[in-house]
Order: structure tokens, then C-alpha cells, then sequence
């Protein structure tokens, strides 16, 4: 059986929807999908102009890094992928 928790909420015109298992976690972003998460040992990004890229950023919890995410949306109004990956980094 595998154990996981999910989460999702929607801000502004976006879906964000999370997921937390024994291997690490990850988080989406619904338009544009763009995906972040620990699968590969280290935080990262994949940005919805080259998902097979690992862009790296900071290493964060899923939590913290959930909060940046919405507190980024809500001061842009909408997700800037270029500016929510400097803010990650």
C-alpha cells in the first residue's frame, strides 16, 4: 500500500495541486504545468518551456515552497515562470 497526502487549491486562474510520498514531493501548477519537485535527490523545476530539464533551486520544504508559490501568484495575479524560478532559486 502506498502512502501518500495530496493537497490542491486554486488561486486566480491556477490549480495548484501537491503530493507528498516516502520518496519526496512535488507540486503543480495548472495553466501552464509547470512542476516542481524532489524526485531526483534535490529540489527542483521543470518549467513548462522544457519539462525534461531539472532546473535546481533552493532546497526548501514542501510547505515553504507551497507558500512562495501562492504568495507569488497572488502578488503577480498570475504565474510568471522565469520570476517564480528566481524566487525559487
Amino acid at each position: 500500500m502506498k502512502l501518500e497526502k495530496r493537497t490542491q487549491t486554486k488561486i486566480k486562474s491556477h490549480i495548484i495541486k501537491g503530493r507528498i510520498t516516502k520518496r519526496g514531493w512535488s507540486i503543480v501548477i495548472i495553466p501552464p504545468h509547470t512542476r516542481i519537485d524532489t524526485f531526483h535527490s534535490f529540489n527542483h523545476i521543470h518549467l513548462s518551456s522544457n519539462m525534461e530539464k531539472h532546473n535546481q533551486i533552493k532546497k526548501r520544504s514542501f510547505e515553504k515552497t507551497w507558500t512562495i508559490i501562492e504568495n507569488h501568484i497572488e502578488s503577480n495575479n498570475k504565474l510568471i515562470e522565469d520570476k517564480l524560478y528566481e524566487e525559487l532559486k
